[in-house]
């Protein structure tokens, strides 16, 4: 016999289910159902991303919603409280009658009966009842609530009541069976009233989750009121809209992050002793981890480090608390000097606010920039590492934040971290604060033309490499989103020219697959950033005549008709030619396997930062990048904020798939992160944040760029070289973009 679910509570179950619709739906396609229902409570958000899921699968869907019931009218308030407010009741589609029926019955409960939740009452039910198909719901359902009360005659009434309004065989009585003592009280009653009133069964699970193992909760971290998020302690003083930050979440992540530094801290001064630890600094994130340095009068080594890990731990199973207080600025600032955190108070000597939040965790006292949990109780799964010339703090996996992450460093983005901190080191610039004296200064000039200079001279000896390899004829270029790769590109060029060879520029999109022929992902959208969406064999072709000497003609990618072109345009190449090939598969072998090792130069482009708040709150890489689209998607594309804010998401999973799994394989990693990079976009991108709507999902992260920008002193552009990568994104450069 057939099981069909009829019962499902997906992810727009909000703050109740977990179910992710692609999930859902491959699962029943996995277990061999042909047929599932969605039922959302009081809301019909997902049917359409269900419905489109479940034909792309095969599995026929049945639409519906679990609404709320008003015990009398859907206009009363304060009549009844609790959970007495409303009843549950399952409604199924039958047809298109009863899917129109259903979206009225549901807007009603939004526009007229909402009242802690979207209500209706039977009369709206009356009024739209065709089509639609009724099931009693779980225990929240008006019978069975009767039945747990004793109250065995009003379950019978309240039966007949939605059989009536329904009709016969269009009204079902519900059984579940999750081990729940009360369900079984509920089945026995059930199947009398079925045998007494003649009303049909029918069975369900109530699902709210995929797989068993989704059944374990992650610990809250946050909440968002009303589109603004609140630490744990906040005390709630209106009636508002909840929901609820895991570390499975950007902004709980962040804020397990912050905590588990403090915590780190303040194991290590207890450990060592304040006095004697002169300096330690949160580097960078790296691999579900972040690199650390501590210098004083001890050797952070492995036999420390683990004296120091069971201190944390000590001070985790305590579940102390983390408390926040509001201190005045100077008061803040003589504070920090005072004890030597000097970083810190140089950071904060540039605020303007008259008040900042400082944190304390059992008398030491520190400056993080962004939220907390609680209390240490919350930190269950962090370890410390030696590595290189630190050690690591291991965090938990994001996926899964309910057990440690695991470390796999990229090498080569390691060193290239540690060679920024050289350059920071030789431009006196490690953080916020002294870029900001740098500008206060007056001495921004030299700092841009220095760091620029430096910049000019690491292509220059990537180009010379290059010319030393005779074998090359293919440059390729990879990297992730706004990392700088068109300037680079052409800087490049410059530089092979200027070592006796003629490069010719290469895009990589126009090897795109026709429209028609391009790959699709699970929504049934074209997935452009695959390596199906490419002419592999197309592109190996062409490279390999060319490198036989053969004229080819290139074609021309039409992304208006979504078709590749040829206009007549040839290329030989000469004995010292090279192509300068960019895009985001030039890394992964599979992308130019029929061509010849020795012919390919690989780099790796990646905007990475070292420049951090202070000492203890790092700047996360990602976030330099998504200042640069901000800017560059608002000046070239017309997009506002909110848009690139929206769509970065999806473009950090492609990174993730396609280009981040070959950066270690490239023969170069070049760093195009500037020290100077945020101090000149501040002005650009302030006011398109300043333009994400407050009622959005984008407006947090907006604002949290926002506090985040207001660390730094505006720095204008008037002395950034034309060629200058960040040219790209502000405009005004000398090269084609």
């Amino acid at each position: 016999m057939a099981f069909t679910h009829l019962h499902v509570h997906t992810e727009y179950s909000l703050l109740d289910g977990s179910n992710k619709i692609k999930e859902y739906v491959a699962r029943v396609k996995e277990l061999g159902m042909n047929s599932a229902a969605i039922t959302d409570h009081g809301v019909m958000y997902g049917v359409i991303d269900f419905y489109r899921a479940a034909r792309e699968a095969g599995i026929k869907p049945i639409l519906g919603c679990e609404v709320y019931v008003a015990p009398n009218s859907r206009f009363d308030k304060e009549l009844t409280g609790g959970e007495d407010r409303y009843h549950h009741l399952v409604l199924l589609a039958e047809n298109n009658t009863g899917y129109a029926n259903l979206m009225k019955i549901v807007s009603r409960g939004f526009t007229e009966g909402y009242y802690y939740k979207p209500r209706v009452d039977m009369e709206v039910l009356q009024e739209f009842h065709e089509g639609i198909i009724a099931l009693s719901a779980c225990l929240a359902g008006e019978v069975p609530r009767f039945i747990l009360k004793g109250m065995k005659d009003e379950a019978r009434k309240a039966a007949r009541k939605y059989e009536a309004c329904f009709g016969k065989g269009n009204y079902f009585l519900e059984l579940q069976d999750h081990g729940i003592p009360e369900q079984r009280t509920v089945n026995m009653e059930l199947l009398q009233m079925s045998r007494e009133l003649d009303i049909p069964l029918v069975t369900t699970n109530d699902v709210h989750y995929t797989y068993a193992e989704d059944a374990i909760p992650h610990d809250i971290l946050l909440v968002n009121r009303d589109g603004k998020l609140r630490e744990l302690h906040k005390v709630l003083d209106r009636n508002c809209a909840l929901s609820f930050i895991t570390a499975a979440d950007k902004p709980g992540r962040q804020t397990y992050e912050r905590s588990a530094i403090l915590l780190m801290l303040k194991a290590f001064y207890d450990t060592v002793g304040r006095e004697n630890a002169e300096r330690i600094t949160v580097e960078f994130s790296l691999s579900n981890a972040l690199f650390c340095r501590a210098k004083g009068q001890f050797t952070p080594d492995k036999a420390l480090l683990e004296r120091v890990e069971a201190r944390m731990r000590e001070l985790a199973a305590q579940a102390l608390p983390i408390e926040k207080r509001s201190v005045n600025i100077d008061d803040a600032v003589a504070m920090f000097r005072a004890c030597g955190l000097e970083d810190k108070a140089r950071l904060l000597s540039y605020r303007i606010n008259s008040h900042v939040n400082v944190y304390t965790l059992d008398g030491f006292t520190d400056y993080f920039y962004g939220y907390m949990v609680p209390d240490t109780g919350y930190l269950k799964w962090f370890a410390l590492e030696s590595f290189a010339d630190g050690f690591i703090l291991r965090l938990p996996d994001q996926a899964d934040p309910e057990k440690l992450g695991d470390f796999k460093p990229p090498m080569k983005v390691f060193q290239a971290m540690h060679e920024a901190e050289d350059l920071s080191a030789v431009l006196q610039i490690s953080d916020v604060g002294e870029m900001n004296d740098v500008i206060s200064r007056g001495q921004a000039t030299q700092m841009i033309l220095s760091h620029e200079a430096m910049m000019e001279k690491q292509i220059g000896d990537i180009a010379h490499e290059i010319a030393a390899r005779k074998g090359v004829r293919f440059v390729m270029i990879a990297g992730p989103s706004s990392s700088g790769k068109t300037t680079f590109s052409h800087r490049l060029s410059t530089q092979l020219i200027a070592c006796g060879l003629r490069p010719h520029a290469i895009a990589t999109d126009n090897y795109f697959r026709n429209r028609a022929d391009t790959p699709r992902d699970e929504r049934g959208e074209y997935d452009f950033e695959c390596l199906g969406a490419m002419d592999v064999e197309g592109f190996n072709r062409d490279m390999n005549r060319l490198l036989n000497g053969e004229t080819v003609e290139m074609p021309t990618y039409n992304f208006i008709k979504g078709v590749r072109e040829y206009n007549g345009e040839t290329l030989t190449l000469g004995e010292n030619d090279v192509l300068v090939i960019e895009g985001i598969h030039c890394l992964n072998d599979e992308f130019s396997k029929a061509l010849p090792k020795e012919s390919k130069y690989r780099i790796y482009i990646s905007c990475l930062t070292t420049l951090n708040v202070d000492d203890h709150n790092r700047i996360p890489t990602t976030d330099a990048r998504l200042l640069r689209r901000i800017e560059r998607d608002a000046r070239t594309r017309g997009y506002g904020a909110q848009a690139t804010i929206k769509m970065w998401p999806s473009v950090r999973r492609g990174e993730e798939q396609n280009i981040f799994p070959y950066q270690d394989s490239a023969d170069m990693l070049f760093n195009s992160a500037l020290l100077y990079e945020t101090a000149l976009l501040k002005p650009y991108v302030e006011p398109l944040l300043f333009g994400v709507p407050h009622d959005c999902p984008e407006y947090l992260e907006a604002k949290r760029l926002l506090k985040f920008l207001n660390y730094f002193l505006p720095l204008p552009a008037d002395n950034v070289p034309k060629t200058s990568l960040l040219r790209e994104f502000v405009g005004g450069g000398c090269y084609k973009t």
